[in-house]
């Protein structure tokens, strides 16, 4: 049985068929109360499927759920019209959380990010990327995962303007797309947006603009703090491109 350790703040070991998950107590409990109440969206709506918990520990900083084998990054399925139809239904999956996605009272956090920035504040999923948005190859069903917000944006939030999650989408598509992928970033984001926009109709421009330069600029000084120097200068060079690919869609 083959064990994988994931470098980041929380710790993540794959396991053959559960994936174990630690950190500080009070992040892990709110990623907790998060994963069970998308598992239950999830459920109900049809539209995508989240990981089920197994166990946990709060007082440890500890939750087990189930690993989902043959799991496609949202960005590498290698097919192009399953891409596309992938992309449409992404959109609407987080369409699904801004408006649906109902949390107890005490994990409602809002980010200090939404005092400064204007946009439609609710719940968001906090780092909702290419990555963490994956296709199971063998059911042929959109999962998402790691319902935690990224550690660059702050302490752990659930509540922020909603735009921050299209702009951290935007952003793992058009910065970290892979030469290999069935479909250009642009014709991704176009797709993802008309599933979005299919449920919930246009978003504030001026909002996913400022979105769009904050998380960039989030992105590139976690890098520089890394050591990471070309992929610091890499994400200066695209952000251009980024913030244009983007918008011109609207």
């Amino acid at each position: 049985m083959g064990i994988r350790w994931i470098s980041r703040p929380d710790r993540v070991e794959i396991l053959a068929d559960t994936v174990i998950k630690k950190g500080n107590q009070s992040r892990i409990a709110l990623e907790l109360a998060a994963t069970t109440a998308a598992h239950e969206l999830a459920t109900a709506s049809g539209e995508f499927r989240v990981p089920r918990i197994l166990d946990y520990d709060c007082s440890a900083g500890i939750f087990v759920s189930e690993r989902i084998r043959d799991l496609a990054p949202l960005s590498a399925v290698p097919e192009s019209r399953l891409a596309r139809h992938m992309m449409r239904r992404a959109g609407r999956t987080l369409a699904l959380i801004h408006l649906n996605l109902e949390l107890p009272r005490p994990a409602r956090i809002l980010s200090a990010l939404t005092v400064l920035r204007r946009g439609r504040v609710g719940t968001v999923h906090g780092d909702f990327n290419s990555t963490n948005v994956g296709v199971d190859m063998q059911r042929g069903e959109l999962v998402v995962l790691d319902w935690s917000s990224a550690p660059a944006y702050g302490p752990a939030f659930t509540l922020a303007t909603q735009e921050l999650d299209l702009a951290h989408f935007a952003r793992s598509l058009f910065l970290s797309h892979e030469a290999g992928a069935a479909i250009p970033p642009d014709e991704g984001w176009f797709e993802f947006l008309k599933g979005y926009e299919r449920l919930l109709g246009q978003w504030d421009r001026q909002a996913l603009d400022g979105m769009l330069r904050f998380v960039t600029r989030a992105g590139l000084m976690k890098q520089l703090r890394q050591g990471r120097i070309r992929s610091a200068v890499r994400s200066l060079v695209g952000e251009r491109r980024l913030v244009a690919g983007v918008l011109i869609n609207e």
